[in-house]
């Protein structure tokens, strides 16, 4: 990631933080407890900007990632199962949030 690049997260996320809705408990799906945990955005120690084109992310077991999406944003604590290697964001993003497949 070059230094454009960094200072473009950074600023991002800082506009996320102010305009973000966590996802809260009430919509978490314990069938995904296996991927992770839904966290609060503001936890994330950084932030991937998704968008139409992205089909997969890299992520380490134990992080806490914020997604964001246009002006939303959620995050998630890869914290599950160690056998799980692909987590489908479709399943642990708030409803309505993702529009591709």
């Amino acid at each position: 990631m070059n230094l454009l690049e960094r200072r473009l997260f950074i600023s991002f996320f800082s506009c996320i933080l102010c305009a973000a809705c966590a996802q809260t408990p009430a919509e978490w799906d314990p069938s995904t407890s296996v991927m992770g945990n839904p966290v609060a955005v503001e936890s994330a120690s950084r932030v991937i900007i998704l968008g139409p084109a992205t089909e997969q992310v890299d992520v380490t077991g134990g992080e806490s990632v914020a997604f964001a999406v246009g002006e939303k944003a959620f995050a998630w604590k890869f914290d599950g199962s160690p056998g799980v290697t692909r987590v489908d964001l479709m399943r642990v993003a708030p409803a309505g949030l993702l529009n591709h497949s």
